[in-house]
Formats: structure tokens, C-alpha cells, sequence
């Protein structure tokens, strides 16, 4: 017997192929866009700002302003917009911000009350007779400027 005729005859060998179904990788594939629409979803829709209600009632000005310059725990804001209480000048001066809170150039919506001395500051919250006073400010998006706007006109449309 000659070489090529016992090549004929030999067993031949099969190749096995080691890569998963073509059903695995698009079952991968469906599950990667399920977790990326899930992630989507909820960085779209995770922590909206919350109004305290308590502390919008209590303030006598409500008003978006936009940061014109810090200097330690009071900023000038330059009115953007009232939303409640009366205020007839383009500049306010708010006391009783954080440090480092806020910077120059953002815009926030701010809570206001006057001390007895005139002085206008950050509406206080006190949870309870020993906390400390909290100074809640809210960022001036969309979102909170509605939020914010449909309280305040329910509020006046309450008996």
C-alpha cells in the first residue's frame, strides 16, 4: 500500500469547535442592553431635589438668584426672579451659607427671611430643640423651578 492510499484509509480527525453557540452571545448581547437602559433609566430619574414645604411656608422672600461674589458665610445674588414676597432691588445680600456651599456664577433658588436687626438670611430648619440649624438652598433646573412654582400657587389658591 502505497502513502496516499493509507492516507485514505486513516481515521480522520475532527475538529471540534470550542467557541459558545451563536444562541449564548446574543443572549449576552440582550442582557448588556437591558443593564445599559437600567443604568439609563436610573441616573435619569435618581434623587430629585425635594422642596421643604416648611421652610418655603416660613420664608418671606423666595427668590432665583444667580451668585455674584462669596465672601465666608454671605453671598450678593443678582434677583433673577421673584417667586414670593416682595423685593424691589436687583441685589440681595444672604447670610448664612456653608463654606464652600456655593460659588460664584451658579444659580440657586433661595429661602429668605429678615433677622430683627434687616439683615436677610437663609430660612433655618430646626429639626428638633438641640439640632443645629440647617441652611437648605435648592439648584435653580427646571425641574425644582416647577416643583417650587406649582407649591407656591396651590398655596395661594388654598382657602
Amino acid at each position: 500500500m502505497d502513502d496516499s492510499a493509507a492516507a485514505n484509509h486513516a481515521p480522520s480527525e475532527t475538529v471540534e469547535d470550542s467557541s459558545p453557540p451563536k444562541p449564548f452571545w446574543a443572549a449576552c448581547g440582550l442582557f448588556a442592553l437591558y443593564a445599559l437602559s437600567m443604568i439609563g433609566l436610573a441616573l435619569a430619574t435618581s434623587n430629585p431635589v425635594l422642596i421643604n414645604s416648611r421652610q418655603v411656608d416660613q420664608s418671606k422672600l423666595v427668590f432665583v438668584g444667580e451668585v455674584q461674589k462669596v465672601s465666608g458665610t454671605e453671598a450678593d445674588f443678582q434677583v433673577k426672579e421673584l417667586l414670593k414676597g416682595d423685593w424691589d432691588q436687583e441685589t440681595i445680600v444672604v447670610k448664612g451659607f456653608r463654606p464652600e456651599q456655593i460659588s460664584q456664577g451658579e444659580i440657586w433658588v433661595i429661602p429668605a427671611i429678615f433677622d430683627p436687626s434687616g439683615v436677610t438670611q437663609i430660612t433655618p430648619l430646626d429639626f428638633s430643640p438641640n439640632a443645629k440649624p440647617t441652611s437648605l438652598i435648592y439648584p435653580a433646573d427646571a425641574k425644582t423651578l416647577d416643583n417650587l412654582k406649582s407649591r407656591l400657587s396651590s398655596d395661594e389658591n388654598s382657602p
